[in-house]
């Protein structure tokens, strides 16, 4: 009993409590300020009113807990104004109900590292490391809950400059949610804010008036095996499950270095899923997969896509992604936007190029095994399923491949199903592989689109290289497969090989079409191989359409083939494809040329 169990101020003493217990405080169980001397207690403390442990205004010292610390009301632990060393290597066990239960803010450095560490508050910030260094021995805990099915607090947990030393591990035990619950936020269920190797796994966070998680500054982040609902109840702008997206200035770094985000369920958050956008910075390694990403099926009620992966750029700065993998992710609804959106590239003209994966090299952005759709053929999804680019100035490497089945093909959206494109002066490649395609879309829009195009006018010279094969595309309004070198200076090599294709749903339009040129165009160019395909088109239109533009005119090339006009430019692509339904010349129909596209 008493207000206070051990009071240690004004002091360069050294202590050293040995065992003993400290219990039933008023005030504080341990209480140290204004000293300089190092403190260690090896002893237990329990409280259920005032502080566990209270340290402020330290100017130096180690202090060291080493005994289990409880608290069943109270304050809990909190350290102030410090620059000391406090280490806890004891077992944690706090709830504070109403209040803050684990407090370090302005100095020092802190690390908690015993296995069973437990923080449960009801309005209370559970866990809040701001301006203080977390040692290399981190953080640890077993699980941190925060708020009730009615109310909660501002934060659940906050960690905010932190330092470049350790972070944040909640490990749970084994079962769901076991690493704790985070509800009813007023604002981000989780916020991070200049802080490094935060490991999240079995975590409930639910109904957050903010994003779920949310952060800036963030180096190496992982979530796995948790559960994320019903962010962004206050309906701010882009609030997502998985928040790393801010734009203040435009230059962020907001997640850099590696981001591991598997195994989760990801549901009805207002905005987005899963949004990185960076504008600095690179991600080394990113991996987004086995995750179930849903948002509500009315237009009111979501508004974003269920992954962005966005790596921009400024006047001065631009962001990287050296490799990433989005794979095994089911994906349903978003009907205001879109599946996966994939975008590298500097849009500025005069910032640096960015690096979107890297051409010629296993360095890719691998978009693969997904299934996404919208919810019907009545209420589809707003955008694309997967969409990748590399715009402005930059280079990109994209493996889209295997998503879909025939059971859950890709499709229900008003746009193209995949789209992709190199853009402005970049140099990008693509492979596009055995995507089962289901498109069910409106306004013209095909299964698998894209080419190169303009990004600051038509000097620009952008080269895609792209392997289009083995799809199986059906429903779409548009072309199943259209590919285009239109807008700009430059060069798309495209190889279109063994897709099945059936005949558009609307138009006179052709299964597969590939353009050159058009008549904004300087010279765009064009390098086909195209064989094996089984192609229909609509209205009465051949299966397989190639257009040159005319004036200024398009370079229009074919791996291998010496005709140079009609009809011997149409009877070479029907013999490569003798189930293609046929070829038309869709405005030139002389002034073909042959290129090598092995």
């Amino acid at each position: 009993g008493g207000a206070t169990g051990v009071n240690v101020s004004t002091s360069s003493a050294v202590v050293n409590i040995k065992a003993g217990s400290i219990s039933n405080t008023s005030t504080a169980a341990v209480s140290l300020s204004g000293s300089s001397g190092n403190f260690t207690d090896a002893g237990s403390i329990s409280v259920s009113a005032g502080r566990a442990v209270g340290i402020s205004s330290m100017s130096g010292g180690t202090l060291s807990f080493s005994g289990a610390i409880s608290a069943t009301g109270g304050t809990g632990v909190s350290m102030t104004s410090s620059a000391s060393n406090a280490l806890f290597s004891g077992v944690l066990t706090l709830s504070t109900q109403t209040n803050a239960a684990f407090t370090a803010t302005g100095g020092g450095t802190v690390e908690v590292t015993a296995n069973g560490n437990t923080i449960v508050t009801t309005t209370g910030t559970a866990l809040n490391v701001a301006n203080t260094t977390i040692t290399a021995n981190g953080i640890k805990f077993q699980s941190i809950s925060a708020g009730t099915g009615a109310s909660g607090p501002a934060n659940g947990i906050v960690l905010n400059s932190t330092g470049a030393l350790g972070g944040l591990t909640v490990v749970g035990t084994g079962s769901a949610n076991s690493g704790g619950t985070i509800q009813r936020t007023t604002g981000v269920g989780i916020s991070l804010t200049a802080t490094r190797n935060v490991s999240l796994t079995r975590m409930l966070i639910d109904n957050t008036a903010g994003s779920g998680i949310g952060g800036t500054g963030v180096v190496n982040f992982s979530l796995t095996n948790s559960t994320i609902s019903n962010s962004g109840t206050g309906l701010g702008a882009d609030t997502s499950s998985i928040a790393f997206n801010q734009v203040a200035v435009g230059n962020e770094s907001n997640v850099s270095g590696t981001v591991t985000i598997t195994g989760n369920s990801l549901l009805t958050a207002y905005w987005h899923g899963v949004s990185i956008v960076n504008f600095s910075g690179t991600l080394s390694s990113v991996d987004i997969s086995s995750n179930v990403i849903t948002s509500a099926t009315a237009l009111a009620s979501s508004l974003g896509n269920a992954i962005e992966l966005q790596a921009l750029g400024s006047a001065s700065t631009v962001a990287n992604v050296t490799a990433a993998t989005i794979t095994n992710n089911t994906i349903s609804n978003f009907p205001s936007g879109g599946g996966i959106v994939a975008q590298g590239g500097n849009a500025n003209i005069a910032g640096p190029p960015g690096v979107f994966g890297s051409p010629g090299t296993a360095n890719k952005i691998t978009i693969t095994s997904n299934l996404i759709h919208g919810e019907s053929a009545a209420n589809r999804m707003n955008t694309s399923p997967i969409q990748a680019t590399v715009d402005g100035r930059g280079v990109g490497n994209f493996n889209i491949s295997n998503n879909g089945t025939l059971a859950v093909p890709l499709g229900n959206s008003s746009g193209s199903v995949i789209l992709v494109g190199g853009n402005g002066n970049t140099t990008s490649e693509f492979t596009v592989l055995n995507n089962i395609v289901v498109g069910n879309n409106i306004f013209g829009s095909q299964g698998i689109g894209g080419g190169t195009g303009v990004t600051f006018g038509n000097t620009d010279t952008p080269t895609m290289t792209i392997s289009v094969s083995g799809n199986n595309i059906s429903a779409t309004d548009g072309n199943g497969i259209l590919m285009v070198a239109r807008g700009a200076a430059g060069q798309l090599n495209a190889k279109i090989q063994n897709n099945t294709v059936a005949a558009p749903l609307g138009g006179v339009r052709p299964g597969i079409r590939v353009d050159s040129g058009n008549p904004q165009s300087s010279a765009d160019k064009v390098c086909l191989n195209i064989s094996g395909n089984t192609s229909a088109g609509s209205g009465g239109s051949q299966g397989i359409g190639l257009r040159r533009n005319t004036a200024p005119s398009g370079v229009f090339a074919v791996n291998g083939m010496a005709a140079t006009a009609t009809p011997d430019v149409e009877n070479y692509v029907n013999s490569l494809n003798p189930a293609g339904g046929s070829t038309l010349l869709i405005s030139a129909t002389s002034g073909f040329s042959n290129c090598a596209l092995p």
